[in-house]
């Protein structure tokens, strides 16, 4: 990855997990996820404008048969 990426660590009580932030990810994304994080699911939190912009086009393209992906969206 050339693009600027930001990881964020999460830790609430009994389960931690990492938030990625950084440009250049849309087009990557299906590769970064699968190669560095080998999920077992991918949820996508995102703003309501850019989750129909972008959102249903991504989760499309990130869902296998190996993990489920999920869009939440919040204002």
């Amino acid at each position: 990855m050339t693009d600027l990426i930001s990881k964020i660590p999460v830790c609430v009580p009994n389960k931690s997990y990492d938030i990625y932030i950084g440009t250049g990810l849309l087009e990557q994304v299906k590769q970064f996820i699968t190669k560095e994080l080998k999920p077992t699911s991918v949820t996508v939190f995102t703003h309501p404008h850019l989750g129909s912009k972008y959102g249903h086009g991504m989760i499309d393209a990130l869902t296998t048969d190996r993990f489920a992906c999920h869009m939440i969206t919040t204002p």
